[in-house]
């Protein structure tokens, strides 16, 4: 199941390069429940790495930014990968995490 759980974060990553993907999937309260499950700090690195570019990807949508900002979890999952050693995950994790801190907030 570990490698079933992988290659579906996987196919999520891959739709979330459509523009068009990018604000339905972070509405649907499942698929963000899964991405953010997925991205926990308890989760195995492949799939934290596969789920944490997901979720940056999704900050690419300026329409997702502001309910993004309201998950308080999003800016720990993104801050705890200054550390992690595959660089494409830290660079992604790094942008989102500045796109988010600097989203307008919705009050």
């Amino acid at each position: 199941t570990f490698m079933v759980r992988i290659e579906a974060l996987a196919v999520l990553h891959n739709l979330t390069f459509a523009e068009s993907n990018q604000r339905g999937m972070w509405e649907d309260e499942t698929t963000r429940r899964v991405m953010l499950s997925s991205a926990a700090l308890d989760q195995p690195l492949p799939v934290r790495r596969e789920a944490i570019a997901t979720l940056a990807n999704l900050t690419m949508c300026e329409h997702n930014l502001p309910t993004m900002r309201q998950h308080d979890e999003l800016g720990v999952i993104f801050a705890s990968c200054a550390h992690v050693t595959h660089k494409d995950v830290r660079a992604d994790a790094l942008t989102a995490l500045g796109k988010l801190k600097t989203a307008p907030s919705l009050l």
